[in-house]
């Protein structure tokens, strides 16, 4: 095998290309006939037979890449893990693939196989090659597994918090995913009426999630938020890969174990309780892995084609998540002028590239734009607007820290700009040399505040600076504090004795505050708690509409009663017979 840090000639990188050519035509073949005699001859749901044929293919696919592709050495027990990591990234995409086409869309499943064969061969060689066949030998040096107790802990919490307290039934604007399911149930819906519903916050990649579940479980809620769950623990993993590589840069990895702890504590709050819960939000969970994955892929030395197609999904996925991803297209560029170990011209070319795949989204935004009622831009008074935005953008920083108690807002958020300026200035005074180490702290920085920006450009004189106090903007601006409390602890072994002490002190007020946040769960947990009651409620009492429990789940001006009708129709969300079953063991017995 040549080793990892041998360069292939560009004839060897073709024959290699070739082999996998070979081995992924076989794998293919046995993937199809599994496909064929399953779903065709058997009759199985499509997107079950897929799984199962590429799970079939594993073994194919393994053993011909590590012996005829790749010719790899490295040991089985470190191989097969990162391939089976490649493949089962691999079924996943396979699998949402075919909900999606066949199941959402009702595309033919050879159309759906036909896409599969060409989008996930890439995705699994890249990911193949750097996780099982090319990677290093791992040394001597035991892995620091402390490294993972923080995240795990917060991860456990939230996740347990989730689990428990989730919305059991549609919930305000989620019940506007009712008319597109009732569309894909009856065959007639359409891609482009992913952007028809809310206007041009694009939520599409959150749509195909939910109308992806809803058709395997008749639109149980929890799958939403499990989803939810393993996209952020899947973004924190890029997250991780970020602050790895600033600290390897500035030579401060006795770091990393108290970075990773203040990240998680930061990433996994419960003051985002509202977006846990609420399966609808999983647009925001795909919009910000999205948004984390482009960040880390492009912060990588020696740019390539392959990390630039990797970027570029990430990027539309977070676009077509949250409409607030646009601000990936500066922070791309940025990241893109700064990346090591690349050659000008190829900066250059990736440059263009970048921007014409966001060309291509605006092209998108255009053609769709008749859908949208909302002006996306203020008028009126510059004075006014420039006033009325900045104090949104500073309710929208102070989200993160001072929901709970509101009027602290502009002091927090003065306070958050005095930190970020002192932090600044020490980090030049003692990384000078490194300073484009901090690339992609910078980057998650720009790209909180431009969201902030984005959202206050668009919603403030519709709603007032109190809107941005909407929980989904904690999601957004805890990277903004993230990025200023890492680059505060990266700073820390620097600064003398009384430097230390008033950071310790800043570190613990924040720590105190964001805690106190936290508890905001509370209140939405009885808010849910309230809202799965009122479902219980309609459940039981269908075909009538209590007005109370009517009020409770939807705002003053949602009509939902059609929708209830169909969703107990189908039986399907509230009515299916195991929610109907759970609300009368729920009922106190007589």
């Amino acid at each position: 095998m040549t080793a990892p840090s041998e360069p292939l000639a560009p004839m060897q990188r073709l024959a290699r290309v070739v082999r996998f050519g070979i081995v992924g035509v076989a794998a293919t073949l046995t993937h199809a006939a599994i496909l064929w005699l399953l779903a065709e001859r058997l009759g199985m749901r499509a997107s079950l037979a897929t799984l199962l044929g590429f799970l079939t293919a594993f073994s194919v696919s393994y053993l011909g890449h590590y012996h005829f592709t790749f010719g790899s050495r490295v040991p089985h027990h470190q191989a097969l893990p990162g391939f089976a990591f490649a493949a089962i990234t691999g079924a996943v995409l396979n699998v949402l693939i075919f909900v999606i086409m066949t199941d959402v869309f009702r595309a033919n499943l050879w159309l759906a196989f036909a896409t599969t064969i060409v989008t996930i061969p890439p995705v699994v060689f890249m990911l193949s090659k750097g996780l099982a066949f090319e990677r290093a030998p791992d040394g001597p040096k035991r892995r620091d597994y402390r490294l993972l107790a923080a995240p795990v802990i917060f991860f456990a919490l939230t996740a347990a918090y989730t689990l428990i307290f989730h919305y059991q039934l549609p919930y305000h604007d989620h019940w506007d995913i009712v008319p597109l399911w009732d569309a894909a149930q009856a065959g007639t819906l359409k891609p482009a009426d992913l952007f028809v519903q809310h206007g041009s916050h694009w939520h599409a990649s959150g749509y195909i999630v939910m109308l992806a579940t809803a058709e395997l479980t008749g639109m149980a809620h929890w799958p939403d938020v499990c989803i939810s769950l393993l996209l952020a623990a899947f973004g924190f993993v890029a997250l991780f890969e970020i602050l790895r590589r600033t600290l390897d840069e500035l030579g401060e990895g006795r770091s990393l174990l108290r970075v990773t702890a203040a990240a998680a504590f930061i990433y996994f709050s419960l003051d985002q309780a509202a977006n846990w819960l609420w399966g609808w939000q999983v647009a925001i969970f795909a919009s910000m892995t999205g948004v984390v994955w482009c960040i880390a892929l492009l912060m990588r030395p020696g740019l390539n084609w392959a990390r630039m197609g990797l970027a570029a999904i990430a990027a539309t996925v977070a676009i077509y998540g949250f409409a607030t991803a646009w601000c990936l297209l500066p922070v791309g560029l940025f990241l893109i002028a700064l990346a090591p170990v690349t050659t000008r011209q190829r900066r250059a070319l990736a440059g263009f590239t970048w921007t014409l795949l966001f060309a291509a989204f605006f092209l998108h935004y255009s053609a769709t734009r008749g859908n949208y009622g909302d002006t996306m831009l203020p008028h009126g008074n510059a004075l006014e607007t420039m006033l009325g935005v900045g104090h949104y953008l500073a309710n929208y920083a102070a989200s993160a820290v001072a929901r709970i108690y509101k009027p602290a807002s502009l002091l927090v958020a003065a306070a958050a700009v005095g930190a970020l300026g002192t932090i600044a200035g020490l980090s030049w005074m003692h990384f000078r040399k490194s300073l484009a180490a901090y690339r992609g702290l910078v980057a998650l920085l720009a790209f909180s505040l431009g969201a902030g920006l984005l959202t206050a450009l668009g919603r403030w004189q519709a709603f007032g600076p109190e809107q941005a106090f909407a929980n989904r903007y904690i999601t957004l601006s805890n990277y903004a504090w993230l990025s200023v409390i890492v680059a505060g602890l990266i700073l820390l072994p620097k600064l003398g004795a009384k430097m230390r002490i008033l950071f310790v002190l800043a570190l613990c007020g924040y720590v105190l505050a964001k805690s106190v946040n936290d508890t905001s769960a509370i209140n939405t947990a009885r808010l849910a708690m309230r809202v799965n009651a009122a479902g219980c409620e309609l459940t039981l009492a269908a075909p009538d509409v209590p007005a109370d429990a009517l009020a409770t789940i939807s705002a003053p001006q949602q009509h939902i009663a059609p929708r209830l009708t169909l969703l107990a129709a189908r039986d399907a969300s509230l009515f299916r017979p195991d929610a109907i079953k759970r609300c009368r063991e729920k009922q106190p017995h007589k």
